[in-house]
């Protein structure tokens, strides 16, 4: 999804899918959707959980981060905060609503956007 820079005045504002935003209001969405993308990806989590450290992450990949630091005999430590922690993980169905929603808009937009969709269409209806 491509968004274009409109001039009205001194005010500056970022056209998406039609909707005239301003520029500010476009940076805001951004810097909220960026706090979705898995720490350990680097994308947006198909199937978001949230740990115990507070972060979401894609729940293959904090697993699999779990079993790597078990198998090694370490303690479980947060791999955005390096603290240890347990290792329950609570599904973030708000989280997935919210990206879904918002790639779907076209408010989440670029590389992480377009990474997701050929995710989307390759995971189970069930979990959507």
């Amino acid at each position: 999804m491509s968004s274009a820079l409109l001039t009205h005045g001194s005010r500056r504002w970022v056209s998406t899918l039609g909707l005239a935003l301003p520029k500010r209001f476009k940076s805001a969405i951004e810097e909220s959707a960026a706090e979705f993308v898995c720490p350990i990806t680097q994308e947006l989590p198909l199937e978001p959980v949230m740990a115990e450290d507070g972060r979401v992450y894609e729940r293959s990949a904090i697993e699999e981060w779990f079993a790597a630091q078990e198998g090694r005999g370490h303690p479980i430590k947060s791999p955005a905060t390096n603290e240890t922690m347990g290792k329950r993980l609570f599904p973030a169905v708000q989280i997935r609503n919210n990206i879904k929603s918002m790639v779907k808009s076209g408010f989440i937009s670029g590389a992480k956007a377009d990474a997701w969709w050929p995710l989307l269409s390759h995971s189970q209806d069930a979990i959507w």
